[in-house]
């Protein structure tokens, strides 16, 4: 896992599956790696591997393949929790608001008649609790946004004169 960027990552296209696939099996053995006090992570997002031309899929601990994925629609209901990110190992918990509930859309990887792979059509998905906090993480991944961009902070956290929290 490499260092956190701001390089927002590309749709996928058909053209990728090859390289969506062969980075994913990676991604995947990434999920069971034990990084300083975390014992691994329910998903990785492409673009925590790689700089060079990062694509908008990330896969889960469970061998998901999740391409394109976008929150279509969330609830105003946000709970905070605390979580922690691969891309910050030795880094603090962060306090992170995120919906309780989400709908996404997607794409994902299917093997062809003639044993080749595509990427499927979109499809959508209704999410909620630990799974739709899940996806949200990944999703700032895709769009360089990361866990202490939305953490949220007491008032006197690096606070200024007015009380507001610079912004990074």
């Amino acid at each position: 896992i490499i260092d956190p960027h701001r390089v927002r990552s590309r749709w996928g296209t058909s053209e990728d599956v090859e390289r969506i696939l062969n980075d994913g099996l990676e991604m995947h053995e990434l999920c069971f790696q034990k990084r300083a006090d975390l014992k691994g992570a329910y998903a990785i997002a492409h673009p925590q591997i790689t700089l060079t031309d990062p694509l908008r899929f990330f896969v889960t601990q469970f061998e998901d393949v999740i391409v394109n994925p976008q929150i279509v629609r969330q609830t105003g209901h946000k709970l905070v929790k605390m979580e922690k990110c691969m891309s910050y190992p030795d880094s603090r918990w962060a306090k992170v608001p995120r919906s309780h509930k989400c709908v996404v859309s997607y794409q994902t990887i299917e093997e062809t008649e003639d044993g080749g792979y595509t990427i499927t059509g979109v499809r959508t998905r209704d999410l909620k609790g630990l799974e739709a906090e899940v996806w949200q993480h990944e999703i700032d991944h895709l769009d360089a946004t990361y866990i202490y961009d939305r953490e949220e902070r007491e008032p006197d956290q690096g606070a200024g004169d007015d009380g507001k929290v610079p912004s990074a």
